[in-house]
């Protein structure tokens, strides 16, 4: 009597998997790194659980028993021995060859009719997502060979954790003739690229940049990644959608997302093509194909992939976590708390976005963090945070500001060195922002005889009185925000932790 393949243990589901795909004893075992006594093993378990006789049963009761997810679209006919498959019906409607296969069967033809490329984003989005488990992934391009004549494999490898859309990366590769290796954390449409300590002893830190590396359809940044669409390493100047094909590859049936492109114009023009071989079952990679150009200068146009799913408690709590990769300051809770116990604490909250209009960063991308706090500096304030991005908050206690405030706050209330001024209202909170005008460079040799020129570089800086404690904001003159208009936003944003 058969019985269902739910009986199986994890490790024998997936043997039974790749039996299915028509893989030998030796080449499950070599698969999944295991010894060839090992695969006969898990194969004898399967066929006496399943109570069938053969490896050709145990994949047909697998098929029969497990609903796939193009089950929804009817199978037209078995088609034997090595026949194509096509047809038309309100335009085309594309068979792919399924990777069900045996020496005694054909393989039996799937109808994908009305399959577009954001259902094929979603599905591999629905296998990456697998519960407790992270995707690793790794891509692998052909050997390539460095300025200096040394040889290189290139490598991506990644973790993902779909339902969060994030992933970590590292990859290997080559940059103008160099080796280059970094590391980057990607949540959502945020990269924050992992940078090594300068000097010894420093902490490795993050920065935060748009990523816009989206495939059209979807706006996952997992699939950008896995998908390899648009971005690294085939920034064409332009490329089409992709389209979806039926092909072969190293044997196997396989959908095939085309796209094409080109670099650069005139004469000096390339186009190319790319095509990303998906499991149909899956829908994940299995390979990239690049014709017209190499990546990497690599001795072959291929990228192949690799994939298994890790235990998510192994991988770590916090691997996706920002933090855990230097961005941002860490036990801020506990700094602001010790601040606190001097003076109120006004801030713009660990991190924030502005609209696109507070500031000149290219692109729109107006967004400050925290990154770091200091307490009871030498100016004689309670305590500064400094936002990456370019904006300081100098923090005083009401007496402290009226009996030791610096000199360049004296200059600018009595109205020297003062090119413009706004008055702001911020809910019964009074501010002045004062914008000193910019000097010319080179500076004049007395220069620090000019107060004006000592004490001022170009930044704007605004004043703004809490009641229970006074706030001097910093715009620095290298700042996205340098103008009276960006710090009015950055003030209006400033609230009481």
């Amino acid at each position: 009597m058969r019985r269902n393949p739910d009986t199986l243990t994890a490790r024998e589901s997936e043997v039974l998997g790749l039996i299915r795909r028509g893989l030998t004893n030796e080449e499950i075992a070599q698969g999944l790194d295991i010894s060839l006594d090992g695969a006969k093993y898990h194969v004898s378990q399967i066929l006496s659980k399943l109570g069938v006789a053969s490896r050709e049963e145990a994949a047909a009761v697998a098929l029969g028993e497990r609903r796939r997810w193009w089950a929804a679209w009817p199978v037209w006919a078995k088609i034997a021995g090595t026949a194509t498959v096509a047809a038309a019906v309100a335009g085309l409607a594309v068979l792919v060859w399924g990777l069900l296969r045996s020496e005694s069967e054909a393989e039996t033809p799937l109808d994908l009719q009305g399959l577009a490329v954001d259902e094929v984003y979603r599905r591999a989005l629905d296998s990456a997502s697998r519960p407790g488990s992270v995707l690793h992934t790794t891509i692998t391009y052909a050997e390539a060979t460095l300025a200096d004549g040394e040889k290189v494999t290139p490598m991506t490898e990644m973790w993902f954790d779909a339902d969060d859309d994030a992933a970590r990366r590292h990859s290997v590769g080559i940059s103008e003739g160099e080796y280059d290796e970094y590391d980057d954390l990607i949540i959502r449409k945020y990269i924050y690229s992992i940078n090594p300590p300068i000097n010894p002893g420093q902490k490795i830190s993050a920065d935060r940049d748009n990523f816009a590396q989206h495939c059209p359809g979807s706006d996952s940044a997992v699939i950008a990644l896995l998908f390899l669409c648009p971005g690294d390493p085939i920034e064409g100047e332009s490329s089409s959608p992709r389209s979806i094909e039926v092909r072969d590859f190293e044997g196997r049936g396989a959908i095939a997302l085309v796209s094409t492109g080109s670099f650069g114009g005139g004469a000096g023009r390339l186009d190319f093509t790319t095509t990303l071989y998906l499991d149909p079952e899956t829908s994940l990679p299995r390979a990239m194909v690049f014709d017209g150009f190499r990546p990497f200068g690599a001795s072959e146009g291929i990228a192949r992939y690799q994939h298994e799913y890790l235990d998510r408690e192994e991988v770590g709590a916090d691997y996706f976590d920002p933090r855990s990769v230097g961005y941002g300051v860490q036990n801020v809770d506990q700094l602001l708390g010790s601040l606190a116990a001097n003076v109120p604490v006004y801030w713009l909250g660990e991190e924030i976005d502005f609209e696109s209009s507070a500031c000149s960063q290219p692109g729109g991308e107006c967004h400050l963090v925290l990154d770091g706090v200091e307490k009871a500096p030498d100016d004689g304030s309670s305590g500064v945070l400094g936002y990456r991005g370019g904006i300081t908050i100098s923090l005083w206690t009401p007496e402290n500001w009226a009996n030791r405030r610096p000199e360049r706050a004296r200059l600018l209330e009595e109205g020297r060195c003062v090119e413009r001024s706004r008055e702001v209202s911020l809910e019964g909170v009074h501010a002045t922002i004062y914008g000193p005008p910019r000097p010319s460079y080179p500076l004049p040799s007395n220069y620090k005889d000019d107060p004006c020129l000592a004490n001022f570089d170009g930044s704007i800086i605004a004043v703004a009185d809490f009641g229970d404690a006074v706030g001097e904001v910093t715009a620095h003159v290298t700042s996205y925000y340098n103008t009276i208009q960006s710090t009015e936003s950055v003030l209006r944003s400033i609230k009481r932790r």
